[in-house]
């Protein structure tokens, strides 16, 4: 029986590049990187699957940026009136 076998394989794919989101800090904005996990590496396959604007804070489309609602601190963004663009897609908010 004749076997065939590829002559190389391309593992750059696989190899470790730093985070496009926290440009491998391990943080986003004080806590751990959502996209990295706080690991500050991922697959370079992963990280050019990544969009990284995602990842930017802006403001939170349920108070509008004022942190409250009425007069109640924003549940979205828990009063800090900006939040990740990736929650405000995610959950539409």
């Amino acid at each position: 029986m004749l076997r065939k076998y590829a002559d190389s394989i391309d593992v750059s794919q696989y190899s470790d590049v730093k985070c496009p989101a926290c440009k491998g800090k391990r943080l986003l904005y004080g806590d751990d990187c959502i996209a990295c996990h706080g690991e500050g590496y991922m697959p370079a396959g992963q990280a050019d699957q990544l969009d990284a604007s995602l990842y930017k804070m802006v403001k939170c489309p349920s108070c509008k940026g004022k942190s409250k609602t009425k007069n109640y601190e924003c549940r979205d963004c828990n009063g800090e009136g900006e939040l990740l663009k990736y929650y405000v897609d995610k959950y539409s908010l």
